[in-house]
This record gives structure tokens, sequence and C-alpha cells, in this order.
């Protein structure tokens, strides 16, 4: 149950799920945005919900090749993964992206997460020349599992094209963490990426969502969001 003003009784949320289309960087890949659009049960109460800034990333290799295909696929994964998180209405401040970037069966783990960390950095320079907040994808911010290690960017990966196999082994799914701040990098491997589990994703989607908090009060309320918005925008169109 959400949170209510001060001095108001808590009210209940009738559950929507909004699943939709992204145009990619590439105008190919498939991409579906996972958010909880719920509204109160009671019409009276006021509420307004747009899409979240605050995002995680998720990329499917096993997608089909053709992109009709991949896109129906990729739907049906981002309504898998959402249900799986989150079976029941609440105030969720982030939304999933899921990405169909088909690759061959037999490419290593450590091929699949070097194909989606190019896509994905060419991604979020297009989204931030959008301008727009409800496309941002965001550094890990300050605190979680990987920000002590310094990795400041992250995915998942889905390696395993049957959800059945998922908890089978070392896991079917991959967290993938890169971009490393110097200060803590000291020659060492420039990504790091390991397997996991279907009933373990709780507990990696903690790692990613620690400092939301801190994302939403110490980056967006400050307006620092906006002006970095700003600012990529201005240089897309080439002004000073």
């Amino acid at each position: 149950m959400p949170p209510s003003p001060p001095g108001k009784a808590p009210f209940k949320l009738r559950q929507i799920d909004v699943i939709e289309e992204v145009t990619s960087h590439d105008g190919v890949t498939p991409c579906f945005t996972a958010w909880d659009g719920s509204v109160p049960v009671d019409p009276a109460i006021p509420w307004s919900r747009t899409r979240p800034a605050f995002s995680i990333q998720v990329y499917d290799t096993t997608a089909p090749a053709s992109r009709e295909a991949a896109a129906q696929h990729v739907w049906q994964r981002a309504d898998r993964l959402w249900r799986v998180l989150f079976p029941r209405p609440d105030e969720h401040n982030w939304r999933l992206d899921v990405y169909g970037l088909a690759l061959a069966a037999d490419a290593s783990d450590e091929e699949r997460v070097a194909r989606c960390i190019a896509h994905q950095e060419a991604e979020i320079s297009s989204r931030l020349a959008t301008g727009r907040a409800d496309l941002y994808v965001p550094r890990n911010w300050r605190t979680g599992t990987y920000w002590a290690a310094g990795w400041t960017r992250g995915i998942i990966v889905i390696a395993e094209p049957n959800e059945e196999r998922w908890n089978d082994g070392e896991g079917g799914l991959l967290r993938a963490y890169w971009d490393r701040s110097e200060a803590l990098h000291q020659g060492s491997a420039d990504r790091h990426l390991s397997r996991f589990k279907l009933q373990e994703i709780q507990q990696v989607m903690q790692g990613f969502t620690f400092g939301i908090n801190g994302f939403y009060t110490g980056y967006v309320l400050d307006g620092e969001l906006a002006a970095e918005l700003a600012s990529y925008a201005s240089e897309s169109k080439g002004e000073k």
C-alpha cells in the first residue's frame, strides 16, 4: 500500500501494468518499457502518474531474428519479468526497459555482454540527446552492491531462451557491470559479469535500485537531471 499525505489514511490502488514500445537508437532493435501505471481505486483521490525517469536495462539475446517476431517476443518478456517482480499493485518509481538483441545460440556470455554493452552505450547517448526524462538511463546512484566496486553502469542479459531453465545450474540470466570509476579501477578488468537464477532476481534488482531515493531527492528534485538533459540536447543540436 502506498504512502499517503500527512493526516490522510492509506488508500488502495487498482493495478495497471503499462508496457509500451520505445524506438531504439538504431530503429531496428525492439524495445518495450514496463512501468507501474496503477491508480487509486477511489477516483476522487487526486493522482498523477507518468513514466519514471529511473530505469533498469534488460537485453534478451535469445529473441527471434525477424523484427516482427522479435517485437512480440520482447513484449512477452517485459510482461513476464514485470509480473515476477511486482505481482501486486504498489508505487514503483522505476521502469524496466527490455530490448531484443538476437545473437547466435552458441554465443559465449562474454560475447553477449560485449554486444549488449555496445548497444547500450549508443542507446544512452541517443536518449540523452532527446532531452526526455522518461527515456533516461541512470548511472548507478552512488550506493548499491556494485557501486562499492566502482561500477557505474549495469545491465541484465537473458542468455537462456527457455524460461523453464532460468533456474537451472548457475542460472539463465546474466548481470553485467562496466564503466568503472578510475579511482577504483587500478588496472583491473573493465567489466564484470556473472550468471544468476530467476528466483534470485529480486535480490539482483535491489542492487540496481538501492539508491533510487537518492536519485530522486538528490538529482531529480535538485534540478541536476534537467540540467544534464538540457546540456546534452543542446550539444546534439550544435549549440554552445
